[in-house]
């Protein structure tokens, strides 16, 4: 009887265990649930270059873009103003620029699984809607800022850069995420 007692515990105590072990997809949840912590906690995590920090590459980026008036970009908000439906997005991060304070628009979008090419081609789309929206109405060079938006990957991410630099942006991106 004791015998049986004490095998059912070590059985019931390895299957526990065997539950334990950290899985590559485990491991990479782990640094995006911390890299999320560290964020709201505000935790510089540009020191730790193998952790991708979006929000603080936005924030360093708009460290140096003072004078513009830029609204951060909900998760509900993606469908009205990037034209992305949130099903399609695990992670986002974006500013936008409204027009009486000049052009400084930034995407940064983790897609969900397969949905890499319709996330850039929304973005492409958006930077038509602002290319329209500045062609009569080029305050502070937002129209050829517009037209001179780049897209690009960043590791697993979908960056879109709107700015008067976009170079000095992307510097910054490779520093806050690395490839």
């Amino acid at each position: 009887m004791k015998h049986s007692l004490l095998f059912c515990f070590l059985l019931a105590f390895a299957v526990l265990l065997s539950g334990c072990k950290n899985t590559p997809a485990h491991s990479v949840q782990l640094q995006e649930n911390t890299l999320a912590i560290a964020a709201d906690i505000n935790i510089d995590t540009a020191s730790a270059p193998e952790v991708a920090n979006p929000k603080g590459a936005i924030d360093a980026i708009y460290a140096n873009l003072e004078s513009y008036i830029a609204k951060d970009l909900t998760y509900t908000q993606l469908k009205e103003v990037i034209g992305v439906m949130e099903l399609r997005v695990d992670i986002v991060f974006a500013r936008y620029s409204e027009a009486k304070g000049g052009l400084a628009d930034v995407v940064i979008i983790k897609p969900q699984k397969n949905c890499e090419i319709e996330i850039r081609e929304a973005l492409y789309r958006y930077i038509d809607r602002r290319v329209s929206e500045f062609e009569f109405y080029n305050i502070l060079n937002s129209y050829e800022i517009a037209q001179n938006a780049i897209i690009f990957e960043q590791g697993e991410y979908v960056v879109m850069l709107m700015l008067e630099d976009n170079e000095a942006a992307q510097s910054i991106i490779n520093q806050y995420m690395p490839f």
